[in-house]
């Protein structure tokens, strides 16, 4: 009898579940409210200035033979490595003008490597049994004068920079290090850059000017990313305060709400630098409320309040290459309340997570011509507590709760083919390790980041990837408006569940190809694409109700401020 009853309690779950398996929940429309990518203003590094005198030409006619050379002073090079640049130099007759040259040869690899005051010089010698000693100033710092007329207070600028200590030497790799740190700040560039003498000999110290950024930037977006239950027309602003309290740190409150004002989020993050060595904390908060009103005879309705903290540190950062790691903790209380008319239901149920992330950002180049890649790796692992019983009995099909796993990869290249025609390649990939995933766990690979001829929601699940392919034209510019025209394809490839708890098809495909349009003015950008599903499983099957058009335009317009 209790089998029977068992037997008869699953199909009435199920039933359920087919009922309601493609409408969005709390879970789903997080991934909605996810804020619009808004490309930042890039803060150039200034050039350091620095000045060489050329080495002087003296009297060259009387020559010594050489036999070898010995290093003083050399601690970044060993003796075995400067011995091979002046190997050519050995067992010949040298004049002084050929010693100056090898000196330059020196101070060139140094300076190639990135040590640009270090010189190699002939010191007062007596030259014995044809070897000559050959004496390095690699060059330590010697101070910092900052002229700061920034948001961020004289104090964090300073203390910036004498993080590179007396003493310490000096390289173009640390230097960069620490100016673009500073340019991480908010609310503060670094515009000028100059090296001098130092007080003792072989210092070296150097003059920074920094100059402020806007107190207040922000953005607002609107589009048509939105979901037909909740509104497809969305508006999305954001604003920040810059150096908050004048340390470079940032208060950012975004809001969103569709056009129905069926979907409605608020966000605030706050981010601070901890120290002057790149360590970076935040913390966030959202609300995000969402209902479903336009399906006859059915309420669905519910809310995801999240809050979060972070950790993050450059571990390499320099001009063409940047490499950091991040640990996020986040806590995500979820209510889903749906069923007929006056017969609802409510499930309560919350996720606790922490994911370690490593993002890099390099310069590339193919064929003398530049690129930009950009990857992210992150594992992620947490815990699945469902809070009343209806969300227990929901669960007893796709059993998410407890502990769960899961990786994450994301490649993005931007490859410039000729001054006017680019290609950008993507691809986002998801592995569930191990068991089912909550839905607000799941990777989606529909709408403007996945196969754009489809919704957000049309497809998302435990593990798959998405993966696209942008030809992009620079056409003419006309006055000051940047437009750009690609061709692009995209194609995705999901499964719903790591563990299938019925005969269903558990994977499915689906692939587009489409036409973009995008305008860059000053501070507005406008992205547009239109695609075309094709495929064997191209038949749209979320919000079906409503369309199954193959064919869909986006629109994305952003104007910062």
């Amino acid at each position: 009898m209790r089998n029977i009853n068992k037997i008869i309690i699953m199909s009435v779950i199920a039933s359920s579940y087919s009922l309601a398996v493609n409408l969005p929940t709390a879970g789903d429309i997080q991934r909605q409210v996810q804020q619009p990518k808004i490309d930042e203003i890039e803060k150039s590094l200034p050039t350091i200035k620095k000045e060489y005198k050329a080495p002087m030409i003296i009297d060259d006619s009387v020559t010594t033979l050489i036999k070898n050379f010995k290093f003083s002073g050399n601690t970044v090079f060993s003796n075995e490595q400067l011995n091979k640049l002046v190997e050519p130099y050995k067992n010949q007759q040298l004049g002084m003008n050929k010693l100056k040259e090898i000196t330059s040869v020196i101070t060139k690899y140094y300076r190639d490597n990135g040590y640009f005051v270090a010189r190699a010089y002939l010191p007062q010698q007596t030259v014995k049994d044809g070897i000559i000693e050959i004496a390095v100033i690699e060059g330590t710092y010697g101070g910092f004068d900052i002229k700061n007329t920034s948001l961020v207070n004289d104090e964090t600028v300073q203390n910036y920079m004498d993080y590179l200590k007396n003493g310490q030497i000096v390289s173009t790799e640390s230097l960069e290090r620490q100016m673009l740190l500073i340019n991480d700040l908010s609310g503060v560039v670094v515009t000028n850059a100059e090296v001098y003498p130092g007080d003792e000999v072989g210092t070296s110290k150097f003059a920074i000017t920094t100059s402020p950024m806007n107190k207040y930037t922000g953005y607002s977006v609107l589009d048509n990313y939105g979901s037909r239950y909740t509104g497809q027309a969305r508006l999305n602003v954001g604003l920040n305060v810059n150096s908050l309290t004048n340390v470079g740190d940032t208060l950012t409150t975004t809001g969103l709400i569709s056009n129905t004002a069926d979907l409605k989020n608020i966000s605030m993050y706050y981010t601070r630098p901890l120290g002057y060595t790149g360590l970076i904390g935040s913390l966030n908060g959202s609300i995000t409320k969402y209902e479903l009103d336009r399906i006859p005879n059915y309420e669905a309705f519910g809310s995801a309040k999240n809050i979060g903290a972070s950790l993050s540190y450059p571990i390499v950062k320099t001009r063409s290459y940047s490499q950091t790691i991040s640990l996020d903790y986040a806590h995500k209380i979820m209510d889903d309340t749906n069923g007929a008319v006056n017969n609802t239901e409510k499930s309560e149920k919350s996720v606790d997570s922490v994911t370690l992330r490593l993002d890099e950002k390099r310069n590339t180049n193919i064929l003398e011509l530049p690129g930009k890649l950009y990857t992210s790796i992150g594992i992620t692992t947490g815990r699945v507590n469902l809070d009343n019983d209806v969300a227990k009995i929901n669960d007893q099909i796709i059993d998410t709760q407890g502990n769960f796993a899961k990786l994450n990869l994301s490649i993005i290249h931007n490859q410039q083919l000729n001054p006017e025609l680019s290609i950008k390649t993507t691809l986002k990939v998801q592995k569930s390790l191990g068991k089912n995933l909550d839905s607000s766990e799941d990777i989606s690979v529909g709408g403007s980041q996945g196969v754009r001829a489809y919704e957000d929601s049309e497809l998302s699940g435990d593990q798959g990837y998405a993966a696209s392919l942008d030809l992009i034209y620079a056409l003419p510019k006309i006055n000051q408006i940047n437009h750009y025209a690609s061709v692009f394809v995209d194609t995705a490839t999901m499964w719903t569940n790591d563990n299938k708890f019925n005969d269903e098809d558990n994977k499915r495909n689906l692939n587009a190809i489409g036409l973009g349009y995008d305008i860059n003015y000053k501070n507005f950008n406008l992205k547009t694409s239109f695609a075309h599903g094709f495929g064997g499983e191209s038949t749209p099957t979320s919000e079906s109700e409503f369309s199954t058009n193959k064919n869909k335009f986006l629109a994305q317009a952003i104007m910062r401020f």
